[in-house]
């Protein structure tokens, strides 16, 4: 799989499918976008993901700021994992969220 640094996503050939650029054979450890969710769905998706022992990164994509000025519940949460870890978290969203598109 190869990989793009900018959007930290994973692609199969050509360029990044969101911004185009050229990506890089992806290593185990390089961290991938896996899904974003709304604030309460964040936080199951967390708790699942910890419950797997699956490490993550969660970044809120307004910032606490934004957040704290329009309420946390409209903030919503990118959720990054490991390249390698990519296929069991893919099975936990899918668990969860069935065919729901992002």
């Amino acid at each position: 799989m190869l990989y793009c640094e900018k959007c930290r996503r994973l692609f199969e050939n050509g360029v990044c499918p969101s911004c185009g650029r050229n990506g890089r054979q992806s290593a185990p450890d390089d961290l991938c976008f896996l899904v974003e969710k709304e604030s309460v769905w964040a936080g199951m998706l967390a708790d699942v993901l910890r419950q797997e022992g699956l490490s993550f990164l969660q970044e809120g994509r307004m910032g606490a700021g934004m957040a704290a000025r329009t309420g946390f519940m409209t903030e919503r949460y990118r959720f990054y994992v490991a390249c390698e870890n990519m296929p069991k978290a893919l099975e936990i969203v899918e668990g969860l969220f069935g065919g729901e598109k992002e």
